[in-house]
C-alpha cells in the first residue's frame, strides 16, 4: 500500500505541468565590421544572425526622411559632416551669395538621435516654408561638395514636398516628393542625384549601425568621429563599463538604465594613443543590447584594424544571454 501511495504521489498529482527547458545562452561570436579606412561606408549589422544586413557609400544621400507617418521628422548625413542653417526667409530666390555664408548660425543633428533634436527641427516641429541652406559636407578626398538651398513645403498624405537647388542658381530650382514606408524607419535621398534610393534595410532586420558620423566634443566643437549607432528605434542599450560579460549575463536585465538614445554605444570604447600614433582599444567594456524582438546580448570590442594594420575594421564579440 506505502509503495502504491508514493507511485500515485510522484506521478499522477499534476498531469498538466512539464518540465521548463532552461535557457541556455549562446556561444561568443567574434565578428569582423570593415567600413574602410576611409570611412566611406555605412554597414547594418543584425545580431541575432551574426551577419552584415547591408551597406552604402556615406556619399550616396544627403537627406533623410522619417518614413512613418505619424511623425515627421528630416536628418542630414552628419557622416560627411553636413550643416543645415536657418535663413528665417520664406523667398526661394533670396540673394544669398558665398560671401555670405558665415554669417548664418550652422547646426548639425543630435548625435542622440532625432528625439533630442534635428537641426531642421530645432524646437520639435519641422521648419516648413523657410529657405534653409544645406552645407553638403566634405566627399573622400575631404573637398567640399558646396551649398544647396532647400524648402520643405509641406508634408501631408502623400509624404515631403520639398524644393531645392544649388545656391548659385536659384533659377534651377527642383521639386520632389518623398514618401512614407512601411518597410523601413527612414528613406534617403539625394539631392546631388534628385533621387529616392532605399538605403536602409528593413524594419527588424538590423540593430547595430557602424558609420563615421558628428560628435559635438566637450558639448561645443562638431568633430567627426567613427563607431556604432543604434538607430533601429526598438533597441536599447545600457552601458555597463567594465563589468565582465558573465556578470552581465547574470545580471537582473529589467533593472539596468536602458537608453534609446542612438549614441549609446558610440565610438570612445576606443582612445587615440598620440604616442602610438594609433586607437586603442577598451576591449574590457561591455554593453548590454536588448533588441526590439526582446533577445539579449553583450557586446565588448576587439580591435579597431584588420590583419594588415588598416583601420575602421571593428572586431567585437556578442553573446546571447
Amino acid at each position: 500500500f506505502f509503495s502504491l501511495l508514493m507511485l500515485l504521489l510522484s506521478s499522477g498529482c499534476v498531469e498538466q505541468e512539464l518540465p521548463i527547458p532552461v535557457h541556455e545562452q549562446g556561444a561568443a561570436t567574434t565578428s569582423s565590421v570593415g567600413i574602410g579606412s576611409n570611412y566611406a561606408e555605412r554597414v547594418y549589422f543584425d545580431l541575432a544572425s551574426a551577419t552584415v544586413v547591408a551597406s552604402h557609400r556615406k556619399m550616396d544621400w544627403d537627406l533623410a526622411f522619417s518614413a512613418s507617418a505619424t511623425g515627421a521628422a528630416m536628418r542630414i548625413n552628419t557622416s560627411r559632416f553636413c550643416r543645415l542653417a536657418r535663413t528665417e526667409m520664406s523667398d526661394f530666390n533670396a540673394s544669398i551669395d558665398s560671401e555670405q555664408l558665415s554669417d548664418f548660425p550652422w547646426e548639425i543633428d543630435a548625435e542622440e538621435g532625432p528625439q533630442l533634436f534635428t537641426a531642421a527641427a530645432p524646437q520639435g516641429d519641422l521648419l516648413l516654408d523657410e529657405l534653409l541652406l544645406l552645407n553638403l559636407g566634405y566627399d573622400l578626398d575631404n573637398a567640399p561638395l558646396g551649398f544647396i538651398r532647400l524648402i520643405l513645403d509641406s508634408v501631408d498624405l502623400m509624404g515631403y514636398h520639398i524644393r531645392f537647388a544649388q545656391l548659385e542658381t536659384p533659377e534651377l530650382v527642383e521639386e520632389a516628393v518623398i514618401p512614407y514606408s512601411a518597410d523601413r524607419h527612414w528613406q534617403h535621398y539625394s539631392l546631388r542625384s534628385s533621387a529616392l534610393i532605399p538605403l536602409e534595410p528593413a524594419i527588424g532586420q538590423w540593430q547595430l549601425l557602424f558609420t563615421q558620423y558628428t560628435a559635438v566634443l566637450n558639448g561645443e566643437t562638431p568633430y567627426q568621429v567613427t563607431g556604432v549607432l543604434t538607430p533601429s528605434m526598438s533597441t536599447l542599450v545600457c552601458d555597463m563599463g567594465n563589468t565582465a560579460v558573465k556578470d552581465v549575463l547574470e545580471a537582473n536585465w529589467d533593472s539596468l538604465q536602458w537608453s534609446q538614445q542612438w549614441n549609446a554605444i558610440g565610438y570612445d570604447w576606443k582612445t587615440y594613443d598620440f604616442d602610438l600614433g594609433a586607437y586603442t582599444v577598451d576591449t574590457e567594456r561591455s554593453y548590454a543590447i536588448r533588441t526590439g524582438d526582446e533577445r539579449e546580448f553583450v557586446l565588448q570590442f576587439v580591435d579597431f584594424y584588420d590583419a594588415a594594420g588598416a583601420r575602421g575594421y571593428m572586431t567585437f564579440s556578442a553573446v546571447e544571454r
